[in-house]
């Protein structure tokens, strides 16, 4: 019984979640000064090569973060993107390169 009166504050912290989708950054091309990134919408199967500042499904591609040079003893750093929910404004934590965005 006390399970059941959970369930609306459950569906409530969980609605941000629905109709969202999961991005993963493939690759990058920079060529002639533009910046493409290749992207995978996980939940749809939609995949293509986006510039800095055009759109992705819901999303807007705002930043790419290069990684920096290595140095001594720090590895491990990937280059990342940033991405805005056009819905919302809402901005996301950046992804790196072949990871996925959890929204």
């Amino acid at each position: 019984m006390k399970t059941l009166r959970l369930l609306p504050l459950l569906l409530l912290l969980a609605a941000p979640l629905f109709g969202q989708s999961t991005i993963q950054f493939n690759g990058v091309v920079v060529s002639g000064g533009k910046v493409r990134v290749s992207l995978l919408d996980q939940d749809t199967g939609h995949a293509g090569w986006v510039t800095i500042g055009a759109r992705f499904g819901d999303y807007i591609v705002t930043a790419y973060l290069p990684a920096p040079p290595p140095t001594a003893g720090v590895t491990g750093q990937k280059d990342c993107i940033v991405l805005t929910r056009e819905s919302d404004g809402q901005v996301q934590p950046p992804i790196g390169l072949n990871e996925v965005s959890l929204p």
